[in-house]
């Protein structure tokens, strides 16, 4: 009985020594499982590391862009607000430019066509020429750039353009009507901004062509306050053109730098047949888009 106690012990504690290899064992496989669990962690945290930095990266990109957008963003506001400024600039001017076709178109129906007004100019017989209602008789005239003012020598001699629209009456006709007789010279001055000028001169004379057709006098002047003495510097000064250069100013040709016969005398000064839009000034007033020059005989 003792016996059979015993091996039935033994058998127990065999078991139980099995049992404990067999946990060691399954400890083992665990401290492996555990281990590699480890080792893809860690490469899972390099992995996360990596990502984390791509995705900062990413963020930043993203916030760049954010940036650039908010940038374009504004820029195309400031560019809908100059569109929106230049549409009223442009509908201003549209306004403005309607308004001086009125007003040409004014000093067109005003204008009367006369052949025999100087029927005693001596050379030159009859010829037409508009004058308003008030006896000025219109002698040159600049509103829209329709005729070219880059003439000849002859061509200004003997006049050019069309009498309801631009056109310079002719050295020659001037010089006749002025040579004899005390004339009035009135130069109106306008801009596409609404604003006009004067200028008058009480004693206008024009030298013969053997004279160059000189400005020989202009006599006081009087004016608004916006035009200035614009034309004193001409006087005395000889006529030239781009083919026949007076003596214009100081041995220098301002038909080089200039287009348009005019008496020259500082270049810079009043040029009212220069290149429309490019030229056409009056001292003081500046740029004109509207010029025009009358004259009056003075009934003493």
């Amino acid at each position: 009985m003792a016996e059979e106690n015993l091996k039935s012990k033994e058998d127990l504690l065999k078991l139980k020594d099995q049992q404990i290899l067999d946990e060691k064992d399954k400890v083992k496989f665990m401290n492996a499982t555990i281990k590699n669990l480890q080792s893809y962690l860690a490469n899972d945290k390099d992995i996360i590391n990596v990502l984390n930095r791509e995705i900062l990266k990413k963020t930043e990109h993203v916030k760049h862009k954010d940036e650039l957008l908010t940038l374009k963003e504004n820029e195309i506001r400031n560019k809908c607000r100059e569109i929106e400024n230049l549409n009223e600039q442009i509908l201003a001017k549209d306004g403005r430019i309607v308004g001086l076709k009125n007003q040409i178109k004014t000093f067109s129906e005003k204008l009367v066509k006369r052949t025999n007004h100087f029927e005693k100019c001596k050379g030159i017989g009859s010829f037409e020429a508009p004058w308003d209602s008030d006896g000025w008789n219109i002698i040159q005239r600049r509103q829209d750039g329709s005729v070219s003012f880059n003439r000849s020598w002859l061509d200004y001699k003997n006049g050019f353009g069309y009498l309801t629209g631009e056109f310079f009456i002719g050295l020659e006709k001037l010089h006749q009507m002025t040579k004899d007789k005390p004339h009035e010279l009135y130069i109106e001055l306008g801009n596409d901004d609404g604003e006009y000028a004067f200028a008058h001169y009480d004693n206008f004379q024009i030298g013969s062509e053997e004279e160059f057709y000189k400005l020989k006098r202009l006599g006081r002047y009087s004016g608004s306050a916006n035009s200035g003495d614009g034309l004193r510097n001409q006087e005395e000064r000889n006529f030239s053109t781009f083919d026949r250069d007076n003596g214009a100013w100081g041995g220098y040709n301002c038909m080089e730098s200039y287009s348009g016969g005019w008496w020259y005398s500082a270049c810079d000064r009043s040029l009212p047949n220069g290149k429309y839009n490019y030229d056409v000034e009056w001292p003081f007033f500046g740029p004109c888009d509207i010029v025009e020059m009358r004259i009056k005989r003075i009934n003493l």
